[in-house]
């Protein structure tokens, strides 16, 4: 991808949430009409590797998206999993080992259950007043019986170590 074309698809991406604050704000939206007694939290956060195009993914505790799409109709419940929050995920490979960094705050260890379940990384966390819910792909094939998880301060780190079982070298002739 040229430099021209990633600042076109990042002017693309801009423009698209320029348009969904624009339409919410226009739109009267007060979290008071939500029937909440917490504040409603929505943001994103972009990667992007090399030249591949950018990846954007929402978290907070609403579904910007789900809401914009259906603002001609009153709307109940605009969480992305009723009484859940969507966290701030980051995904960090090193030379050996897969990081995936979530932020979880306000959750005591015991609550929290992570579960692999082939690429696929299962977290739920129920505490006294907040739950999050979150099914992450991994990028890249692990290790499952190889893999350490620590919960401090609002942050639970997941570390994968990679599966190399199938690498091999290659001659050249």
């Amino acid at each position: 991808m040229t430099d021209r074309n990633k600042r076109n698809n990042m002017d693309d991406i801009f423009k698209e949430m320029t348009e969904m604050i624009e339409h919410l704000l226009e739109s009267g939206f007060s979290p008071d009409t939500q029937g909440r007694d917490e504040p409603l939290v929505w943001g994103i956060s972009m990667a992007q590797r090399g030249n591949e195009p950018p990846r954007i993914k929402e978290f907070g505790n609403m579904n910007m998206r789900e809401f914009l799409g259906s603002m001609e109709e009153p709307q109940p419940d605009i969480r992305i999993e009723p009484g859940a929050s969507k966290s701030m995920v980051d995904i960090l490979q090193a030379d050996d080992t897969l990081h995936v960094i979530i932020e979880m705050p306000g959750i005591n260890k015991e609550d929290i259950k992570i579960d692999l379940a082939g690429d696929i990384l299962n977290i739920k966390a129920h505490g006294n007043d907040r739950k999050y819910s979150e099914q992450i792909e991994l990028p890249v094939k692990v290790l499952s019986d190889q893999i350490k998880a620590t919960y401090k301060n609002g942050v639970l780190e997941v570390i994968f170590m990679y599966d190399r079982s199938n690498r091999k070298s290659i001659e050249i002739e």
